[in-house]
């Protein structure tokens, strides 16, 4: 006669502890917080500015639009050399340069918009300057990674990285909406400001692995990201998808909510 048991039961951790691994790795730690603070104050940029313009002399749902578009083409012109100057000069040195610009233009503009002194003009060359450390710091991004964390915690570090982007995306705006409405806009920015310098501290202390690259030249990478890209029908398609829904759909999203009589009370 044969006994069938059931082998003994093991307590299973939670299926989402192992996500957790990557934060036992201190520079990843470190990193992760960064990080954390420099989205949280990208997602307070556009409220905080947005309102900031509306209120300026000259101001309205045209200068928004204007000053929306400055940050917009320096992100896209940057994220086209962004990868290749990420491979020439480093990860962090590219992610630490991006976050000095980004802390120094919404310093600058904290400052201007808080002493009542802010044109409109000096609003779109700091959205220039805003949008140029953008494009620079998410190429890094990617490749800063593996020089924090093992092999075997990649995709662990990563998981870790897109929930907090989605988490700070959503935060973000909220904290901008509640401090516009019991403070004013310049104090959102100088807050935004005060979150990429954090970002800025912690690159400044991180000292990843050093990964090998392939030498080559400028144009050589350039046309090997390009061939890479073009060769795979689901990347060009859906980068040009979301180039599109930018251009077309997200852009006019940003100013179309404020009625153009707030626009006009601006002029005012």
């Amino acid at each position: 006669m044969t006994l069938h048991t059931r082998p003994p039961s093991v307590s299973r951790p939670w299926k989402g502890a192992h996500r957790l691994r990557a934060v036992r790795h201190s520079r990843f730690r470190r990193f992760l917080v960064g990080q954390s603070m420099s989205l949280l104050g990208s997602g307070m940029n556009t409220i905080a500015t947005t309102f900031a313009v509306l209120r300026l002399p000259g101001g309205g749902v045209g200068a928004v639009g204007v000053v929306m578009a400055a940050r917009i083409l320096a992100v896209l012109i940057v994220l086209l050399i962004g990868g290749v100057l990420t491979d020439r000069i480093g990860a962090r040195v590219v992610m630490l340069t991006a976050d000095l610009l980004r802390f120094t233009s919404q310093g600058v503009l904290a400052v201007l918009l808080l002493t009542h002194s802010a044109r409109i003009w000096e609003v779109v060359a700091l959205a220039v300057v805003l949008g140029i450390g953008e494009g620079g710091f998410g190429p890094g991004l990617t490749a800063l990674v593996p020089g924090l964390v093992p092999s075997d915690d990649f995709a662990d570090a990563n998981a870790l990285l897109e929930v907090t982007q989605g988490m700070t995306s959503v935060v973000g705006p909220g904290l901008a909406g509640l401090l516009i409405a019991v403070a004013d806009a310049g104090t959102v920015v100088a807050v935004d400001a005060i979150s990429y310098g954090v970002s800025v501290l912690a690159l400044a202390g991180l000292r990843p692995s050093p990964l090998a690259a392939p030498r080559r030249g400028t144009f050589s990478d350039l046309a090997r990201g390009w061939t890479e890209i073009s060769s795979r029908t689901w990347l060009w398609v859906t980068t040009l998808h979301i180039s599109l829904f930018n251009l077309v759909l997200w852009a006019p999203f940003l100013v179309v909510g404020f009625p153009a009589e707030q626009g006009e009370a601006a002029d005012d």
